[in-house]
């Protein structure tokens, strides 16, 4: 059986609306707006995806071995379905190889 890959950035696309994702993404995100209690998990996800790019970690798989974690947690993480705990949060910036504060706005 032949695997199928998906895009990383096709996920960037995907923002949450009303504690849901949507497909129609809002374009930016006011400094007011991503404080707000429903803005933060699409801020996250936003800046999940961007780092996790940027440290060249193509596959769920990937970040699952660099960050100690199971890679069926990992795509929760990425579907929006759960927001990950700060002891998580720690082992995913140090996967991505910044600091935690870089996850948050």
């Amino acid at each position: 059986m032949k695997s199928v890959r998906t895009n990383p950035s096709s996920y960037l696309l995907k923002i949450f609306r009303n504690g849901k994702l949507n497909s129609k993404p809002r374009i930016a995100l006011t400094p007011k707006q991503m404080t707000t209690r429903k803005a933060r998990p699409a801020f996250f996800l936003k800046k999940y995806f961007s780092l996790r790019a940027r440290a060249g970690l193509e596959t769920q798989a990937a970040l699952a071995k660099a960050s100690g974690l199971k890679r069926s947690y990992v795509a929760t993480i990425e579907t929006g379905e759960h927001f990950p705990q700060q002891k998580t949060l720690q082992k995913l910036a140090k996967a991505f190889g910044v600091d935690v504060t870089e996850l948050f706005p």
